[in-house]
């Protein structure tokens, strides 16, 4: 058993939640009170694990990095994967040698924040379904959906999943506790959406993400609550459909063949085998940043993958107008071809476009 409380939401993260405890204790919380109870309970570790359906693992195989240009990285490498904007995901690494991303829309983690923050819950740790039960290794059958756990399992609607694997029917989630792992998990609530420390003002303390919200709240609760509501009652009727024509027409545009009667099944039966990674974009991106290593001041502004070209198209940011020699000689000791244009100088900085590609050798 684990040591935590343990928070269960469903596909609704507004929606009933199952609770268990570390003293064994158990719960279901179908309303603002009861979910506002386990606040109350002043347990110090909680997690929340959500529906897994909404969250996507990739394994990846970018160099150890400083954070933000490793998490830029993963990014440009997952971006095929995700078929999705990458300003509207939210990317999140696995810690220290753990060499996984998760993928969550923001619109999707705000709405998962938003349910705990009205249960006075705002700063616990939020963790994927088959991510933190993936010591079980099994496909677990709940009510709504199915756990395909494991490091790199993923959640599927029930009637998505494959009839001929192998399925352990599950009452709910509360008797799952025992391969709650969330040490070998990774923690959505990292980069935009961590935990907001607190201030302290006339002997309180206020959560400062908590005091943002409530202004914006202030100033919309008067001009578009009632356009909001309106708005996403449509949304919901209409997800279901666009969800089933919407996938049916990615599978043809991805397969060039007619869409068989269950192309969500399909889609997830290739899924299971892993995810394509291109070696050219992550040869690539180890020898660019290998290359800026070994140059001084130079930073990576913009990457693009061209693939059929094989290269990347760079924005970078020089020290001087020489560093563009410096990292041509960098990358061709490399093995690299680098092709920098015109070098400008734009409000202070030196700034160039370029490409980079294999060597003929390499």
């Amino acid at each position: 058993m684990t040591s935590q409380l343990i928070i269960w939401l469903g596909t609704d993260p507004m929606g009933p939640w199952y609770w268990t405890s570390p003293d064994g204790s158990q719960g279901h919380a179908d309303s603002r009170e009861t979910k506002a109870a386990l606040s109350a309970m002043g347990h110090k570790d909680i997690c929340a694990i959500i529906a897994g359906q909404s969250v996507r693992i990739h394994a990846h195989d970018i160099p150890k990095l400083r954070d933000k240009e490793r998490l830029a990285a993963v990014g440009f490498a997952m971006e095929d994967n995700i078929a999705c904007s990458l300003g509207d995901q939210h990317i999140v690494l696995g810690e220290k040698h753990d060499d996984r991303a998760a993928v969550i829309t923001k619109a999707k983690m705000q709405e998962v924040m938003s349910a705990l923050d009205e249960a006075g819950l705002p700063d616990v740790a939020i963790y994927a379904d088959f991510d933190a039960l993936s010591s079980a290794n099994k496909n677990l059958a709940l009510e709504d959906r199915v756990i395909c756990a494991r490091p790199l399992g993923h959640t599927l609607d029930k009637a998505w999943y494959d009839p001929k694997e192998p399925l352990e029917i599950v009452p709910d989630s509360r008797s799952l506790a025992k391969f709650v792992n969330t040490e070998t998990a990774i923690n959505l609530r990292q980069n935009d959406f961590a935990p907001r420390k607190s201030i302290a003002f006339s002997g309180e303390t206020i959560n400062v993400q908590s005091l943002g919200r409530l202004a914006a709240i202030f100033v919309l609760c008067g001009v578009s609550w009632l356009g909001f509501q309106a708005a996403s009652a449509r949304v919901k009727l209409q997800e279901t459909d666009f969800i089933k024509s919407e996938t049916s027409r990615l599978y043809t545009e991805a397969t060039g063949q007619a869409a068989p009667p269950n192309p969500a099944l399909a889609a997830s039966r290739a899924m299971q085998s892993g995810p394509v990674q291109s070696a050219d974009f992550l040869t690539l991106s180890k020898l660019l940043f290998e290359a800026v290593a070994q140059t001084n001041g130079i930073i990576i502004e913009s990457v693009q993958y061209d693939k059929s070209r094989a290269e990347l198209s760079l924005r970078i940011i020089y020290p001087g107008f020489a560093s563009s020699s410096d990292l041509e000689v960098a990358v061709l000791n490399l093995g690299g071809v680098y092709e920098a244009g015109g070098v400008r100088e734009q409000g202070g900085q030196f700034i160039g476009d370029a490409t980079l590609r294999l060597g003929a050798g390499s």
